[in-house]
């Protein structure tokens, strides 16, 4: 009786303490830190008096110390998988058992008393996942569990430990070796996240998130909400009890929005409801030939198909909805896909297509079905860097469609020079929505730029809605001006006699430092065999195309040293020929044996 009187006591004095911190929370990233350590609660002694205890409201946050530690590769996984939408939802390996019953334990964790935590576990909802703030503690399905690190708070924003909570969602964890992220698969999706990135990745689509995933004690620690928002996973926040509780149960469907697999919900129209879904948005069904977009329900000329694990879809069907052009190349027989100067060619029965001319490999042959193209729809979102969503529960794949239209643009050559060199500008400009881009809008352009340094040249496009694209721009570096080279050559004499060896001594040079020269001669033969003045020319190109010229007159006087015949003999080189005047040659006499 005296132990239950004692435990009684505790739980009130939590409570008091409890209501005296001010609470402030609306998501798992503004979580208020664990109690300073000043007050955690004490257990009163049977017999002993209990002080009057009172706890001053305060702002101060305490964050978890962290230490950045370079993951073990052997302790990672390092499986890499293929993020092609699959049917199969992912499996995952549990190494984490769980912890010894609550109710078999007394000790405190961050200030929450067994009693509270026996409680959490008794009242959890089955597939609940119950995070304990500032606590490496977490109940699901009526067991505790224990995360290689406690849930953190750091600048307002609350961490966890990624492999104990992939673990208890289902998920799938693997790293990539060579882009270094580590990867959580969910029925298709993928998110990846590097280490001191606030970057993450959802099926190719870059994402911020509230602060930057690090690591600590070898445990990999990523911002709460990039989960839940990437794989729709529904929390509350009970402030009162310290916890966060995620309903597993609803993950991926639309933070239980009530529309059922395959459906998701609708608009009257048949066309889903779909929250946080752009205006231009595409969504394609698997396994059939619908598609929505704008509220409309569009029908392709053949389902969206998957063979060997590679999705398919009608390309007609596709590019029309993208805003792309579709030719046939009766010549080459090649389907082409047209977006401003992007150009995409594919062949029936080839896994090889082009893009821009660099031959690139499908994950499947392109086939035809009913007079239907059909190509693996990767092969276009990769090309186009149009980055997709895959909602595995409702089957269907949502492509990210902007309405903006989209600006770009190259210059011309890549070396430039004050002063000198004309700029050649080069636009690839297209609106996704299949509008003619109407209007355009150039800052700091210049076909000749007369100083150098850096010149930051920034280009818009408007299409025909009146939709400005985001401004696109490049940083120019010009260099100072091209200065031509100097040509000069000197003899090792003032004067020759006939046939005698001329030695030509080249002492031409160029101010750029590093700058490539190329020489011509003109006249510059190894010896004269008349007398009086010759003309030697040499001329001096550099790498941009300046050139230089300098010719010098060599003296030749009328005494003889070698005739023609006399000096080839004498200096020209083995392997090399020369003329000769037959007519002199001796007539020799042939010895018979």
């Amino acid at each position: 009786m005296n132990f239950k009187r004692i435990s009684m006591i505790t739980v009130l004095a939590a409570a008091q303490v409890a209501t005296a911190i001010p609470v402030v929370a609306e998501s798992p990233d503004s979580l208020s830190p664990a109690l300073s350590g000043n007050s955690v609660l004490q257990s009163p002694v049977e017999g002993q008096a209990q002080p009057e205890m009172q706890q001053q409201p305060t702002e101060q946050q305490t964050e978890a110390a962290t230490t950045d530690v370079q993951a073990d590769p052997a302790q990672t996984p390092n499986s890499a998988p293929d993020a092609e939408p699959s049917e199969q939802p992912g499996q995952t390996d549990t190494t984490e058992e769980p912890a010894s019953d609550p109710a078999d334990t007394d000790s405190s964790v961050n200030g929450s008393s067994a009693v509270d935590s026996e409680a959490g576990a008794a009242n959890a909802t089955p597939n609940e996942l119950v995070l304990l703030m500032n606590s490496n503690v977490m109940y699901h399905n009526g067991q505790q569990y224990k995360a290689g690190q406690p849930m953190a708070v750091k600048s307002g924003v609350s961490y966890v430990a990624i492999r104990a909570m992939v673990e208890r969602a289902g998920l799938t964890l693997s790293y990539d070796n060579a882009t270094k992220e580590t990867i959580i698969l969910k029925d298709g999706n993928e998110l990846r996240f590097t280490t001191g990135s606030s970057n993450y990745k959802v099926n190719g689509q870059v994402r911020p998130m509230k602060g930057a995933a690090y690591q600590n004690n070898n445990v990999f620690m990523v911002p709460l909400t990039a989960i839940t928002q990437a794989l729709d996973i529904p929390y509350t926040v009970n402030q009162p009890e310290k916890k966060v509780i995620l309903d597993l149960s609803k993950m991926g469907n639309n933070n239980g929005g009530g529309s059922q697999p395959g459906t998701g919900g609708g608009n009257g129209n048949g066309a889903p409801n779909i929250p946080n879904l752009g205006p231009n948005d595409l969504i394609l069904m698997m396994n059939s030939d619908k598609m929505y977009q704008n509220g409309k329900t569009y029908t392709a000329g053949q389902p969206m198909a998957v063979k060997q694990g590679v999705s398919y879809v009608a390309i007609r069907s596709l590019v029309d909805r993208v805003g792309l052009k579709l030719t046939y190349d009766s010549r080459t027989k090649e389907t082409v896909i047209m977006r401003g100067n992007d150009e995409l060619r594919f062949k029936t029965n080839s896994s090889i297509y082009t893009v821009n001319g660099e031959r690139r490999t499908m994950k499947g042959a392109a086939y035809q079905t009913n007079n239907t193209f059909m190509v693996p729809l990767t092969s276009i979102t990769q090309a186009l860097d149009i980055s997709y969503r895959l909602d595995q529960p409702n089957k269907r794949i949502i492509l990210n469609i902007s309405s903006k239209p989209v600006a770009s643009f190259t210059v011309q050559p890549q070396e430039i020079f004050a002063g000198q060199t004309r700029v050649t500008y080069r636009t690839n400009s297209y609106s996704p929505t299949g509008l003619p881009i109407v209007n355009e809008n150039w800052e700091g352009r210049q076909d000749i730029f007369e100083e150098a340094g850096l010149h930051t040249v920034t280009y818009s496009v408007q299409d025909s809605s009146g939709e400005w694209s985001e401004p696109f721009s490049l940083n120019i570096h010009v260099s100072e001006p091209n200065t031509p080279p100097v040509a000069m050559f000197d003899t090792d004499k003032t004067e020759y006699r006939i046939g005698e060896k001329i030695k030509y001594i080249n002492q031409s040079y160029d101010r750029d430092p590093g700058d490539e020269l190329t020489y011509r001669w003109e006249n510059n033969e190894q010896a004269f065999f008349t007398s009086g003045q010759h003309r030697v020319l040499l001329i001096v190109t550099d790498k941009q195309g300046a050139t230089s010229s300098y010719e010098k007159y060599i003296t030749v006087t009328s005494e003889l040293l070698y005739t023609r015949d006399q000096f080839n003999q004498l200096f020209t080189d083995i392997g090399d020929k020369y003329n000769f005047d037959g007519t002199t040659v001796r007539r020799g006499t042939c010895s018979q044996s």
